[in-house]
This record gives structure tokens, sequence and C-alpha cells, in this order.
């Protein structure tokens, strides 16, 4: 959440509720109405019987949803007696249309999906710098943002940065080799069938839905672009795409 704050112009507070069980219909009800922005107000339920009940809590106004406004690339840290060092990082793309997301999520994993991604080889198989390290996609409903993390040494965050920076370039620079864009495709085509396997799982994708303009159920789309996608495609959208490079980062790590 620090990163949002200082990456976003706009007033960005995401506040959350630890004991959901414990939570009484005053307090919820206190919570929604008293929210800083009633206009890009959303509220998303799972298997909710009355509905009805959270209806009553929007307004039924009409109003647009504004695109969230960015600052410029910045480096911050927060010092903190921890042995570890969390990077957390961002930088915004450009997406239009759903074909433009099955391409940009494609990407998305070989730069970050985890073990075999670029970024998990070259900070954890290579150099040994991190146990994990991660980028994934993050819509709003107007905004879409590559997010990730890591967590290394203290005295290793900056090298590890440094290769996150690289790695995204590269990304825009040179694109996707064929090998990488088989062995993306023929993963996210074959776990297709597992990300609607829970009802947790289910409403996240709903949820995303929501925040990006999307029909529900459209996501599901994207798989069938995926599968149809050609290399030279992907390559030639990236190559457009430098924004991706302008990363912002929030450190928390022990300075001295």
């Amino acid at each position: 959440m620090k990163l949002y704050e200082n990456y976003f112009k706009n007033d960005f507070k995401n506040d959350k509720f630890g004991d959901f069980e414990a939570l009484d219909e005053k307090e919820f009800k206190n919570y929604i109405l008293n929210l800083k922005n009633q206009a890009n107000k959303i509220v998303i339920s799972a298997n909710l019987d009355d509905i009805s009940k959270v209806k009553k809590l929007l307004n039924n106004k009409q109003s647009s949803y504004e695109k969230l406004k960015i600052n410029e690339s910045f480096y911050k840290e927060e010092s903190k007696e921890i042995s570890q060092a969390f990077v957390r990082f961002i930088s915004s793309i450009e997406i239009k249309s759903i074909y433009e997301r099955a391409i940009i999520s494609l990407a998305i994993y070989v730069l970050g999906g985890g073990f075999g991604s670029r970024i998990t080889e070259e900070i954890r198989v290579k150099r040994g710098l991190a146990y994990s390290a991660f980028a994934f996609l993050v819509a709003f409903k107007k905004n879409y943002l590559i997010s990730g993390y890591l967590q290394t040494k203290n005295e290793s965050k900056k090298e590890a940065i440094k290769i996150v920076q690289e790695e995204f370039k590269k990304l825009v620079e040179f694109g996707i080799s064929e090998d990488e864009f088989k062995k993306a495709k023929d993963f996210l085509v074959g776990s297709e069938i597992l990300k609607y396997s829970t009802t947790q799982n289910r409403h996240s994708i709903a949820s995303s839905e929501c925040f990006s303009d999307l029909k529900q159920g459209e996501l599901r789309e994207i798989t069938k672009i995926i599968k149809d996608l050609e290399l030279k495609t992907c390559n030639d959208f990236l190559k457009n795409q430098k924004s991706i490079t302008e990363l912002s980062f929030y450190v928390i790590g022990n300075n001295e």
C-alpha cells in the first residue's frame, strides 16, 4: 500500500478489515457510506442470498470512473531493523482491448510468472539473491499496472533491483523468444481449468472483470486468444509499451 500511495496522485487508501466474522452491520455500513470517492464505489459479493442489502448501500447516481493519475517514477526506502529487504515495484501499461490484455498476460508470465520466468531465473537461480521474485498484472477500471515483489538480503537489494530494471527493458526491446513463447502458451492454456477450481478464485476473477470494465465471463476469452497468438504480434505490441520500463520502487529494509 505504501507503493500505491506514492505511485498515484489521487488519494489512494485501502482499509482492510482483519476479522470479518466479527464485523457488525453498522460498522460495515459506516465504512461504505464514508468512502472518500463515492462515485467510484463498487461492491462485489459472492454467494449472497439477498443482494438488495448491499444495493441499499450504493447510491444510484450514474458516474464515470476517472483514470487514476500517476506520479513520476520514484525510488523510496523505509528503514527498519530487519534482516532482509522487502522490495515492491510497479509500472503502467496501456491496454485497450481484451486481445491486448491476452498479449500482456503472456508477456508478464514470461517476465515474472514464477519458476522458469526471467526474473526468477536471473535473481534466484543464477545469483541466489532471493528465494522468489514475481511480476503480475494489476487491473483497475481505467488503469493497468505491472507490479511485483522480491525479498533479498539488505546488502543485495540494489543488485536485485538493477536486474529487475534490466529484464523489463529487455522485454520491451527484444521481446519474447520462440522457446519462451511456446512454453508460456502451453502453461497458460493448460492451466485454465485450475483458475476456476475454487469459489475464492471465481470471486477474484469476477472482481477483476468488474474493475476492468469487462462483462462477466469475458476473461475466459483470454485463454482462447492466447492459444491462437503469434509471436511477432506479441513482440510488435511490446515494442510500443515504453511505459513498462518506467518502474517505481518502494523498499523496506535495514539501511545500515
